[in-house]
Order: C-alpha cells, then structure tokens, then sequence
C-alpha cells in the first residue's frame, strides 16, 4: 500500500505510516493507492489545484494521444512529399494519379480537423494512400 500525504503545496507519499511519520511529520494519509496502481501510474503523484492526481489526467493523456496521431500524420506526409516533389515522378504520373495524391494528401493535412480527434484521436479516420 502506498500513503498519500498533502504536506503545504506539496505531496507527498511513503510505503509505511512509521516512515512518514518519521520523515515528514504526517501520520494520517490523504489518500491510499495499490502499489500496483501506484507502479501503473509510474509513480505520478501530484497536487493540482489542491487537489491529489495519481497519474496523468484526462486531459495529459488526451494530448498525448493527439500528439500520437500528429506524429503519424508527419510521418505520412513525408512518404507523399517524396513523390509529389520529384518533378520526374510527379510528371510520369498521370492528371487522374496527381490528383489522387493530392487529394491524401490534403486528407492528411485535415485529420486534426476531424471532429473525433477532439475527444477520441485514436478513433480518426486514415485516408486510403494511393495506388
């Protein structure tokens, strides 16, 4: 078990009641975690807003799972840069296959437009690369 103590504006935590006593002064804990929750959470423990946060917060590992697909998306477009940027490429190809590959393109740019990747950016959808 893992004790959880708010000391001023900070938190703080101990595996025993002795040790925070001992250590810090604290005999009640604020809070109480399984060290596999505790070891889950990789050891985050915060004070926000008065408040005590055992690892990330909704809104941290939203913005993590935006960035995630951002990342991908760049990813993406730069594979479709290479031959939109070839002239010798670009110009093999023909009108209908240019547009196809502008088109992904542009559907790459738009996937942070979509209305999913709001709240579920797991969720998007990919547009389909050209043949």
């Amino acid at each position: 078990m893992i004790y959880v103590f708010k000391k001023g504006e900070q938190v703080v935590w101990h595996t025993s009641l002795d040790a925070a006593k001992e250590m810090d002064g604290v005999t009640q804990p604020d809070t109480t975690v399984s060290e596999s929750d505790f070891y889950a959470a990789g050891g985050l423990i915060r004070l926000i807003d008065g408040e005590i946060v055992i690892g990330k917060t909704d809104a941290e590992k939203l913005a993590e799972a935006q960035q995630t697909v951002r990342d991908k998306r760049n990813r993406l477009l730069e594979k479709t840069v290479d031959p939109m940027q070839k002239v010798l490429v670009w110009n093999s190809m023909s009108e209908e296959e240019q547009k196809k590959w502008t088109a992904y393109r542009q559907a790459l740019l738009d996937v942070p437009e979509q209305k999913i990747f709001k709240t579920k950016p797991e969720k998007v959808v990919w547009p389909d690369i050209p043949e």
